[in-house]
């Protein structure tokens, strides 16, 4: 029987993993980068000493994510197929990871081994198939090792535990991995911080310190003190950066959305998956309450899954917008163990049919990922620079030069005609990325980019050599930002006739042609 388990196991890992795999990989080539995903291309294009020395003046996010992603460009190259496959990689790590959490909840409560198969291949399912683990997995960003590292996080949370259940000592042996991850989520992104605050008090509940002797008290208290230590110059970027981002920030924060932003980061969509969502959280909640010693078990996986979202709703009200829906991705892997442990079924032998009945729940819940994924691949794309391209393609002379407004609209608009096999004049106003000891405003609180006057747009319009160009192409993105005054039009119409006009939100083209 247990042979046999372990087949069923190993195949239901095979084959999940490999549709997971699918929906990461499917028509990952046909979408363009889009401004963030630019960014860490760009970046990525640069040595170490850029990334170690520069970078950190415009980005609030510590470098090791854009270093990882040099070392691979390094490697494999820095196609779009390259840079997305990154991702991908980060995905499926994830993957693993949730797998390996899994079985560590599986052990610090006890599951037999029936329960165990089934809370692994369900939580497997519903991770290939989470709209939010998808998505993320398919982004040139930090994100899909964000989860990955926060699933390893909790898998090792888990394996403290479970030792200590069995009368084990915390040792360095089990510490020093969860201190690795610790370390690796304050380092990959600016939020990291939200997520090692997240578990630390989870800890707390799994982990009953107060029944720790000296020792484990005095191990535990030296791994934090070097995790501070090795994070504090990452701490001083944050620091460095935190000023213009609280003062100046794209991002707005609507107190009524924290609930469906939450709901929605699970990857639910219509009444009725949220509602057998919450019925599998529930389930596995109450079971774990009914098995006393497993109940702090779940109050753990139930904070790690809202304690992130919450402390950003807190820090967006008090401080500066944070709460961004893809930040908070990494909160979908304990919602999916919570779920998974739902579907397990109750722990009397008598409940057969309703094991059943929150399995089917749990492939209902499967079903409807799978439509929200569908629905996915065939949305429109957000900041198509494809079709940018394929249109000044079709419209672009001899002669003729683009001007982007605001400078960062040039990085993803020269990785698509990059892409197209283009090869266009593109200058990004007033510099090139990153725009640093340039006077001017900052309103995305990026020193990256600026905006400038209307007299200095002017002053680069009027040139002899801007006044021979035959036809200007102007790409606008984000300006109800950069420029809400259209100082860009003002200053291209006092000299020039506007002969073609191109919005889709966010990007707008115009060109203008020389008169006379």
């Amino acid at each position: 029987m247990a042979v046999r388990r372990t087949a069923w196991l190993i195949l239901g890992i095979l084959l999940l993993a490999g549709l997971g795999l699918w929906l990461r990989i499917v028509n990952i080539s046909l979408k363009p980068l889009w401004l963030d995903e630019a960014y860490s291309a760009f970046a990525a294009a640069h040595d170490l000493r850029f990334l170690w020395t520069v970078v950190p003046q415009y980005e609030t996010h510590p470098p090791v994510y854009y270093s990882m992603l040099h070392g691979w460009t390094s490697v494999v190259g820095d196609s779009l197929i390259a840079l997305r496959s990154f991702g991908v990689i980060g995905g499926m790590l994830a993957l693993g990871a949730v797998l390996a959490a899994g079985a560590a909840l599986a052990r610090l409560i006890r599951l037999d081994a029936a329960s165990r198969l089934r809370l692994l291949l369900v939580a497997l399912l519903l991770a290939a198939l989470s709209p939010s683990l998808v998505e993320m997995s398919r982004e040139v960003r930090p994100y899909p090792y964000l989860i990955f590292v926060y699933a390893c996080s909790i898998a090792c949370m888990f394996h403290i535990a479970d030792g200590r259940e069995r009368g084990r000592r915390i040792g360095w042996r089990v510490l020093l991995p969860y201190l690795a991850s610790l370390l690796a989520l304050l380092w990959l992104h600016n939020l990291g911080v939200i997520y090692a605050v997240t578990l630390t008090l989870s800890g707390i509940v799994l982990l009953s310190p107060w029944r720790w002797s000296r020792a484990e008290w005095t191990k535990v208290f030296l791994g934090h003190a070097l995790v501070a230590i090795f994070w504090l110059p990452g701490l001083l970027i944050l620091a460095q950066q935190s000023h213009g981002w609280i003062a100046k920030t794209w991002l707005t924060f609507d107190p009524t959305r924290i609930g469906n932003t939450i709901l929605s980061l699970w990857s639910m969509q219509g009444m009725a998956a949220l509602a057998i969502m919450l019925l599998l959280m529930v389930a596995g909640f109450v079971q774990n309450w009914l098995r006393r010693r497993s109940i702090r078990a779940a109050s753990a996986l139930l904070l790690c899954a809202l304690l992130p979202p919450l402390i950003a709703a807190l820090i967006s009200y008090l401080v500066a917008p944070i709460f961004l829906p893809r930040t908070l991705t990494p909160v979908v892997v304990p919602a999916i163990l919570l779920m998974a442990l739902g579907a397990v079924g109750p722990w009397r032998r008598d409940g057969a049919m309703m094991r059943r009945l929150l399995l089917l729940a749990a492939l209902v819940l499967a079903v409807n990922m799978a439509q929200v994924n569908y629905k996915n691949r065939h949305s429109p794309y957000w900041e198509n620079w494809y079709e940018v391209a394929d249109l000044l393609r079709a419209r672009i002379r001899p002669g003729d030069e683009i001007w982007t407004y605001p400078n960062e609209a040039a990085l993803p608009l020269g990785r698509a005609l990059r892409d197209r096999g283009l090869d266009y004049v593109v200058r990004p106003l007033p510099v090139p990325v990153p725009a640093l000891g340039v006077a001017g405003q900052h309103p995305t609180g990026s020193a990256a980019t600026v905006l400038i006057t209307r007299a200095e747009l002017r002053a680069i319009a009027s040139t002899p050599t801007a006044r021979q160009i035959p036809t200007i192409w102007t790409i606008r993105a984000g300006s109800n930002a950069y420029d809400p005054e259209d100082d860009l039009p003002a200053v291209m119409k006092e000299q020039r006739d506007e002969i073609w006009h191109w919005y889709r939100r966010p990007i707008e083209i115009t060109g203008y042609r020389r008169k006379g």
